[in-house]
C-alpha cells in the first residue's frame, strides 16, 4: 500500500481557481494543507515556488513536486487518485472543454472586473478584501489608512490597501 502523497495548495482568497481546486482535492479525499499567499506580494511568491513565469495562483506540491494552474492540478489528481473522476465518462470531453473555457476565456474577466467595479464604488473596497465597508473615499478615512509617501512609494497600515491602493490611483486623490 503506498502512502499518501503530502500536498501543499498555494492560492488567493478571492481566486475561483484557487477555490475550485481546493474543491477538487477535497473530491478526491486526498489531506492537505492550504497556504493563502500575500495578496500584491504573491506574483513573486508564486514565481519562488513554481517557476519564472508562473505567477498566478493556484499551485499544488505534490511531496515536492510543484504543479502550477488548476487544469495541471486537475490532471495530477487524477492521477494520484482516480476514483472518484473530475471527469466522468459519459460527459468528460464536456467537462474539460468547460475547464478550458474557463482558464482560458473567462480567467482573466475575474482578474480584471473587480478593479473596474472598485474604480466607480471605491467604499465597496473594504468588503472586497473581507473587511468592512471603508466609507465613500478613502481620503476620508482615519490617519492610519491615509496613503504617505515613504521613498518613491505609497504606504498603508493595511497591507491589503497598500497593494489594491495601487491599482486605484484616483480614489485616494483628494476630492476637488
Amino acid at each position: 500500500m503506498s502512502t499518501a502523497p503530502e500536498i501543499t495548495l498555494h492560492g488567493l482568497p478571492p481566486s475561483h481557481p484557487s477555490r475550485a481546486a481546493e474543491i477538487a482535492i477535497r473530491a478526491k479525499g486526498l489531506e492537505f494543507e492550504r497556504v493563502e499567499m500575500d495578496m500584491g506580494g504573491h506574483n513573486e511568491q508564486m514565481e519562488a515556488i513554481y517557476g519564472a513565469g508562473n505567477r498566478t495562483v493556484p499551485g499544488m506540491l505534490v511531496d515536492g513536486e510543484p504543479i502550477h494552474g488548476s487544469r495541471a492540478i486537475f490532471a495530477k489528481l487524477e492521477e494520484i487518485a482516480p476514483d472518484p473522476p473530475l471527469y466522468p465518462d459519459p460527459i468528460a470531453a464536456a467537462v474539460h472543454e468547460a475547464d478550458r473555457w474557463g482558464d482560458e476565456e473567462l480567467q482573466d474577466l475575474g482578474r480584471s472586473l473587480p478593479w473596474g467595479a472598485l474604480h466607480f464604488r471605491p467604499e465597496a473596497f473594504g468588503t472586497f478584501a473581507g473587511g468592512e465597508t471603508l466609507g465613500p473615499r478613502l481620503d476620508e478615512q482615519p490617519e492610519h489608512l491615509q496613503p504617505r509617501r515613504v521613498g518613491e512609494r505609497r504606504e498603508r497600515a493595511d497591507g491589503v490597501l497598500r497593494f489594491h491602493h495601487s491599482k486605484l490611483p484616483e480614489v485616494s486623490k483628494p476630492a476637488q
